[in-house]
């Protein structure tokens, strides 16, 4: 299996890319304004609509909370505007993917989920960085950062877990895509998000 843009960044990787920013003025526009916001919808089929039709606009910001829980996303632009610059898409598969119909669901594994658990995790580990630190890390304390990297719990709460099997209109130079599998789960008061991807 391949991670796209979906899926939580490791939190080495999240850690590394905010420490090497060194300090700078926060940015004085507010997310709200400036990007995409996180769509709430309760119904999968219509989650996986507008993933999909963000992937084929190139909508980095709305795919970053389909892939983030808000808060993180919220949090990491206000610290840092190029927070979303590690992200990127495959241009030649989103411009040209159309959603058909979702083949079939089935419950995600516990393996799976834990996985998933511990990469929500990692990411409230860093969210509680920002917002001590904001994007200037150069005074974190050791207590901090190994708090950070020793924790073992979250607050975000997974209601529901699938591995989907979607069916795309997607062709390409080289091949035709017509399934499209993709992790889904919901984040209790905060919306479906999409983990790791399959493409065939």
């Amino acid at each position: 299996m391949k991670k796209i843009i979906a899926g939580i960044l490791a939190f080495t990787t999240v850690f590394t890319m905010l420490t090497g920013c060194g300090k700078k003025e926060s940015s004085s526009v507010s997310s709200s304004e400036t990007f995409a916001q996180p769509n709430h919808s309760e119904n999968i089929e219509d989650a996986i609509k507008d993933y999909l039709a963000a992937y084929k606009n190139e909508d980095l910001n709305k795919i970053a909370y389909f892939s983030y829980p808000t808060e993180f996303v919220d949090t990491g632009i206000e610290c840092d505007s190029h927070f979303l610059e590690p992200l990127s898409i495959d241009d030649q598969i989103g411009k040209n993917v159309i959603y058909k119909s979702i083949l079939k669901k089935e419950k995600m594994s516990d393996d799976d989920i834990a996985q998933i658990k511990k990469n929500l995790i990692e990411c409230e580990a860093m969210l509680n960085i920002m917002k001590k630190y904001g994007n200037d890390l150069s005074d974190i304390t050791e207590e901090d950062k190994k708090a950070a990297l020793n924790a073992k719990d979250t607050k975000y709460n997974i209601t529901e877990a699938y591995d989907v099997e979607v069916n795309v209109e997607c062709e390409l130079e080289d091949r035709v895509i017509n399934h499209w599998g993709i992790q889904m789960y919901y984040i209790e008061n905060d919306g479906w998000k999409v983990g790791i991807e399959q493409r065939s």
